[in-house]
């Protein structure tokens, strides 16, 4: 019994890894939604965020929404109005990937930087960063 359930951990654990390359390997370049609202203070208090990866195009989103745009280690972060199909900068940060850690590093330009570890992904398309 301690054997299968000992296999089941591995398994479950080995999972959680395969997400975790999933989001890193794929991260730069790639266009993130989040529902609520995001600021400074919000990311400094949160203990999570989660994230769902941007597949469809802006257009056919049906609400307002904030996108977490990766690229080339800046993260910016960007309201979009889905009425007007407008986007506006809220904040812009550098970010770093950490994988051997499993960690996502945002650093905002006032020096304070947050670790996150990314929880369960489904498939590379869902993510949960947790507060580290």
């Amino acid at each position: 019994m301690k054997i299968i359930s000992l296999l089941i951990f591995l398994f479950i654990l080995n999972l959680n890894s395969f997400g975790q390359s999933l989001f890193f390997n794929n991260l730069n370049h790639t266009n993130w939604i989040s529902t609520s609202k995001i600021s400074d203070s919000i990311i400094l208090k949160s203990p999570q965020i989660p994230l769902s990866k941007l597949i469809y195009p802006k257009d056919s989103i049906k609400e307002n929404v904030i996108i977490w745009a990766f690229k080339d280690s800046i993260l910016t972060i960007l309201e979009f109005n889905h009425q007007l199909k407008t986007e506006t900068i809220l904040y812009e940060y550098l970010y770093e990937v950490i994988p051997e850690k499993g960690y996502l590093k945002i650093a905002t330009k006032n020096d304070l930087m947050f670790f996150y570890e990314v929880g369960i992904t489904s498939s590379g398309n869902y993510a949960i960063l947790l507060k580290h």
